[in-house]
């Protein structure tokens, strides 16, 4: 079958998928625009049940002290016996305007609540309404890409500009999946050095730890400040290894994550700790850990670096997905323009030959 058959056969579906999605067609824009204000009114709204509890917080403090001063007989008296009514008086008409002022701050953060869980319902109410005409428009762009697709698939001898404009999204669809693709991985690399720079920050916590075990062993601290100090760098060389393994990853990732300088944790001995013990060999070993929390800082801004450098690759390449995706979507739109006016063109029954008589008038002689 000819691809002007397979058009001709197929118009009657094209027509009509076309026509639902000229029927449908604000619903995927306004959809997305709903479904972003529900976003900002659930932000909206965990700000102000934050605030509520804050002010409830606040108006139970001054209901309390409001008491104090109206309610309490005991303290009215004393301010009376003391000759200081005037100033109990003052004290207690501050405590009631503070009390009140927070209950009228409270109430008025409540009825915004009211007022943001009504937006709200209408919202979700709203985006009840779209999604149905969302989703069949969607369903009829499918259909409509697969009807293309099966007419026009390869190569269309007579129609060079469809083949044309079908290799230029092919081309650019590439473009995006490598993209696509680069992305993934950086994302990944991004998320292997923040975790490293979380585990470098515990094995630099911890050797500062072993530096203050240290100074009190260095001070006669005795067997238990050796065994914190040991816990401590034990602790530390644990978190490097970690260190170690998810910057490889990282690299593995990709190639411009610098590698980690060479990091050397400082190791005890128990021959030493009991039978050398000494003040001397407590001042050579406080200088090894001290040597440790160099190495660590060295490798710490290697780690920032690498993190900084990722999140821009990141960025960057998110911004380049914008602009292809962007790209992608007009060509996309420009093939279909395309295909459209093809199916235009050869949807309609070929013109009678002149002299032809129309079907079912027999030609006079």
């Amino acid at each position: 079958m000819s691809i002007e058959d397979q058009i001709r056969n197929a118009s009657a579906n094209n027509e009509r998928l076309l026509g639902i999605l000229a029927r449908t067609d604000y619903a995927a824009p306004a959809l997305k625009q709903q479904i972003e204000y529900i976003r900002q009114l659930e932000a909206t709204i965990a700000r102000n049940n934050a605030n509520l509890q804050k002010l409830a917080k606040q108006r139970e403090k001054e209901h309390k002290d409001h008491r104090k001063y109206n309610e309490s007989v005991t303290r009215r008296f004393l301010y009376k016996a003391t000759g200081q009514k005037e100033k109990f008086a003052v004290k207690a008409d501050k405590e009631e305007k503070e009390y009140f002022e927070a209950l009228r701050s409270e109430h008025q953060a409540q009825d915004e609540r009211e007022k943001l869980s009504r937006q709200m319902a209408e919202a979700q109410a709203g985006k009840a309404q779209l999604e149905p005409d969302a989703s069949t428009h969607q369903t009829a762009q499918n259909d409509l890409d697969a009807l293309y697709q099966s007419v026009f698939a390869g190569d269309t001898p007579g129609f060079p500009e469809e083949d044309t404009q079908e290799g230029l999204v092919q081309d650019v669809q590439g473009h995006y999946q490598q993209l696509e693709s680069a992305l993934k991985a950086e994302e990944q690399t991004l998320a292997l050095l923040t975790q490293a720079a979380k585990v470098m920050a515990i094995a630099q916590n911890q050797v500062q730890e072993a530096l203050s075990y240290s100074t009190g062993d260095i001070f006669g601290g005795g067997a238990v400040w050796d065994y914190l100090e040991r816990s401590a760098l034990g602790r530390a060389e644990m978190a490097t290894h970690e260190c170690y393994r998810l910057t490889q990853q990282a690299q593995a990732l990709s190639s411009l994550v610098t590698p980690l300088p060479q990091i050397n944790i400082a190791q005890g001995s128990i021959i030493t700790d009991v039978f050398f013990d000494n003040i001397f060999t407590d001042l050579a070993f406080h200088q090894k850990i001290q040597a440790s929390a160099v190495d660590l800082q060295r490798a710490a801004a290697v780690l920032r670096h690498n993190v900084q450098a990722s999140q821009q690759r990141t960025a960057d390449s998110k911004t380049q997905m914008i602009q292809i995706s962007e790209r992608l979507a007009e060509e996309r739109q420009q093939l279909q323009k395309i295909r459209r006016e093809i199916f235009s063109r050869l949807a309609q029954p070929p013109p009678a030959y002149e002299g032809q008589a129309p079907p079912g008038i027999e030609r006079e002689e």
